[in-house]
């Protein structure tokens, strides 16, 4: 399969080549810098190996130093628009992460809710999601 994606104002262009979506790993993270950069509640990102994206035009990288995991994040962007890519850590390994607002076509339902301790307590969780107070596999909620 493939999915084709882009920024708000369509200079960078993303395109996933997948198998099966249901492979495909999707997660809400409501980590204070994830809500900073998303201008939300947090960021929804569908996790896929490297090897399956290709980019077209021109990303601008901001390294996230003070992201709550210790680790940095590589926060990718479109600099035209100012649009919310992607983002890497070393954490990953061969993987990264695509923002979900560029993804909407591919049906993942979120896996997990990161980080909920700093979610606002109006925000539904999406049944079915596993529950974090902070990272992935820690203290659940």
């Amino acid at each position: 399969m493939e999915s084709k994606a882009s920024c708000n104002c369509g200079a960078v262009t993303l395109t996933l080549k997948y198998t099966d979506a249901t492979k495909l790993r999707s997660i809400l993270c409501h980590c204070v810098n994830c809500a900073k950069s998303s201008g939300s509640v947090g960021s929804n990102y569908i996790i896929v190996p490297r090897t399956t994206v290709s980019v077209e035009g021109d990303l601008t990288t901001y390294v996230d130093l003070k992201c709550e995991s210790g680790l940095p994040l590589q926060r990718k962007f479109c600099g035209a628009c100012g649009s919310p890519v992607m983002a890497y850590s070393a954490k990953l390994g061969d993987a990264l992460c695509i923002i979900r607002a560029t993804m909407v076509s591919i049906p993942v339902k979120p896996a997990a809710h990161t980080y909920l301790r700093n979610a606002p307590e109006w925000m539904p969780r999406v049944e079915g999601t596993s529950g974090f107070k902070g990272a992935f596999g820690g203290e659940t909620m």
